[in-house]
């Protein structure tokens, strides 16, 4: 059974990933393998499979606390086979948090692995800017 963790984001839609599970030790996270998320190698794009790498460690970081929200601040992900699906996330810390994430195939393979450090604040006020002003 999929159980929502978190309310979701137009990102998350998006990307049609879903929480499956999360606590304050780890979290799960299931990335559908429709043809929108492959790349021309007809496998996930490294991009794609990024994006829930960071949120799931996220909600493992977050989870637990209350209201406190992460902030990535720093994200390495390190691309070890083609991924096709699977996440699973352990992390430790306090104000400053590095979580570690794993894509695993249906073999148990390792196919990619994640370092993500976030700032944990307070409440969404302390973001400053306007999130959706950003340019890349």
């Amino acid at each position: 059974m999929i159980v929502e963790v978190q309310p979701t984001s137009p990102a998350i839609e998006h990307l049609s990933f879903k929480t499956l599970r999360a606590d304050s030790d780890s979290a799960a996270v299931n990335l559908s393998s429709s043809k929108e998320v492959l790349n021309g190698a007809r496998v996930v794009h490294g991009g794609i499979l990024t994006a829930p790498l960071d949120s799931a460690m996220g909600h493992a970081v977050c989870e637990g606390r209350g209201d406190l929200i992460a902030s990535t601040i720093s994200l390495s992900v390190s691309f070890l086979a083609l991924a096709r699906r699977d996440i699973k996330v352990t992390r430790r810390g306090r104000r400053t948090v590095f979580a570690t994430a794993e894509v695993h195939g249906a073999d148990g393979t390792i196919l990619a692995e994640a370092l993500d450090c976030f700032k944990i604040m307070k409440e969404q006020t302390e973001i400053s800017g306007n999130p959706y002003g950003m340019s890349v």
